[in-house]
């Protein structure tokens, strides 16, 4: 059985391949380990038609790549486009919740450096994170939204039960 990770980095990968656009050395591993040649025929029409409805195509691939901001540990887009703009490729598999890049998930470190002044203290375990998140959601929130739609464009994949990629 594939992990949720497979379809998104299938996706990626093959945006690379199909643009002939360099994988980065930091998404090398990663990206030959989850490929899944499976997914290929069914997202080839969907990737054509994004990057038509953009008007533009990708050129440079930043997946797993450092970012220069020195609060996120990785770059929150996947692509830089022809033009410059930026796009984050979102996906699922089965369930319909994506987690915001760079604070979405994150560990002690990111989270005391993005939600610390919220808090108002810096936490030491996961146990206070989630204590935080539910008495301060609504302040959160924003951040999180921010994040999700930090790229100039976001384009949200989701492999559905019936084996069709919707946009």
């Amino acid at each position: 059985m594939r992990n949720n990770a497979d379809f998104g980095i299938t996706v990626q990968n093959f945006i690379c391949q199909k643009y002939n656009v360099k994988i980065p050395d930091e998404a090398v591993n990663q990206f030959k380990s989850n490929f899944s040649p499976e997914y290929v025929d069914e997202i080839d029409d969907t990737i054509e038609k994004i990057f038509k409805c953009l008007g533009k195509q990708p050129k440079e691939c930043t997946t797993y790549v450092r970012s220069q901001n020195k609060n996120e540990t990785l770059t929150p887009h996947n692509f830089i486009l022809s033009d410059g703009t930026t796009l984050s490729i979102r996906t699922n598999k089965n369930k319909d919740k994506v987690a915001p890049r760079v604070v979405g998930q994150c560990g002690i470190d990111v989270f005391n450096a993005f939600f610390s002044d919220i808090a108002g203290f810096s936490v030491t375990d996961k146990n206070q994170i989630k204590e935080i998140i539910q008495l301060n959601i609504d302040k959160m929130l924003p951040i999180f939204f921010f994040f999700l739609f930090v790229s100039d464009y976001t384009v949200w994949l989701h492999k559905d039960l019936e084996d069709r990629i919707s946009f």
